[in-house]
């Protein structure tokens, strides 16, 4: 794991039950955890992936990154176990 020199990992959790109003809900989370990202190491625990796209999933990674693509590319080309922290094959 390339984070483990980190001293804290923080997490966010909300919920709500109003649909009516999940967009708003969902951009406070956003924005919240956008006013705290310059004090941190701006990288997230795997386990609690969310919504971030690949390449914010490939930065995360760090310096694994690219060992772990040849893993998925010999392994799972065809990207079946994909309801992960995924590292998408290359096509």
């Amino acid at each position: 794991w390339p984070h483990r020199h980190a001293k804290w990992d923080l997490e966010l959790g909300a919920s709500w039950t109003d649909t009516e109003n999940s967009e708003e809900f969902v951009e406070w989370g956003r924005d919240y955890w956008d006013s705290i990202l310059p004090y941190t190491a701006a990288t997230f625990y795997t386990n609690e992936i969310m919504d971030e796209n690949q390449d914010e999933i490939t930065a995360n990674y760090l310096s694994n990154h690219k060992r772990l693509l040849e893993v998925k590319n010999t392994y799972d080309p065809k990207n079946l176990f994909r309801l992960n922290a995924n590292i998408r094959p290359e096509a």
